[in-house]
């Protein structure tokens, strides 16, 4: 899905696999053809969500990506592959949205912005690190923020079990608290 994006390319898939499709896995990808909002009404875009096995979301905007999917077939479809076993992985803008929300603007302009919420309670942070994370604390206070710094990997299950499966340490701040979850660690998202 490509959708975060100004405009998709076929660049940005050869990206997508580039940093998912490693291990010697060989991976088919189509693009979703979920570009506008009224691309997430077509109904070959929803099947074809339905049917993936695995979904790759860029990065880009998670304004523009959640402005062109909550609350239609197409986010229905791709929640319900997740619910049914696909692997639903993004990557910067493709990872935050899958939380509660985040900060937008800045000063007296900043302002919550609701995502997708699939995950109960949490932010995810990408780029954890190269940013102030206090906005999303203070915005958020009743949610544990996830920071995934660049070049990590966070697997969450049933939207509560997470572990790390990259060589990076990942942060999970809960109010004052702080855990550290490295390589081959597990925790549980509140």
């Amino acid at each position: 899905m490509q959708t975060a994006l100004q405009e998709p390319n076929a660049a940005e898939l050869d990206g997508l696999r580039s940093h998912f499709c490693t291990q010697g896995v060989e991976v088919l990808l189509h693009d979703s053809g979920l570009v506008t909002r009224q691309d997430a009404y077509r109904e070959s875009v929803s099947d074809r969500l339905a049917a993936a096995d695995l979904v790759l979301i860029t990065g880009g905007s998670p304004e523009r990506l959640c402005g062109r999917t909550i609350g239609t077939p197409a986010l229905t479809a791709l929640r319900a592959a997740s619910e049914s076993g696909a692997v639903i992985a993004g990557c910067s803008a493709g990872a935050v949205v899958t939380g509660a929300g985040m900060p937008i603007g800045k000063g007296d302009h900043r302002r919550p912005l609701p995502l997708w919420e699939w995950l109960p309670r949490t932010v995810v942070a990408p780029h954890f690190g190269l940013f102030d994370i206090e906005p999303w604390v203070q915005d958020f206070a009743d949610c544990s923020v996830l920071g995934i710094p660049n070049d990590a990997m966070a697997l969450i299950l049933r939207g509560v079990d997470l572990e790390n499966i990259g060589d990076r340490a990942l942060i999970l701040r809960t109010g004052a608290q702080v855990q550290q979850i490295g390589p081959a660690q597990r925790a549980r998202l509140r």
